[in-house]
């Protein structure tokens, strides 16, 4: 297996983790962790979303810190 399979697989690990995540936390751990974003309308989702598909390390260890 070259290189390049490794990472094209990592990043494909990652990137469904974050998907999987960023809905998780969308929709159940933003509540949890910011007061404010309880009564945010679809289009503030929409916009963090990419954002927590990237960062879901960062959020999963904020989440954890606040259990």
């Amino acid at each position: 297996m070259q290189i390049i399979d490794v990472v094209l697989i990592l990043v494909f690990i990652y990137s469904t983790i974050g998907l999987l995540f960023g809905l998780y936390f969308i929709m159940v751990a933003a509540k949890k962790c910011d007061n404010q974003s309880s009564g945010a309308d679809r289009g503030f989702w929409v916009i963090i979303y990419p954002g927590c598909i990237l960062l879901w390390p960062v959020l999963l260890s904020r989440i954890l810190k606040n259990k």
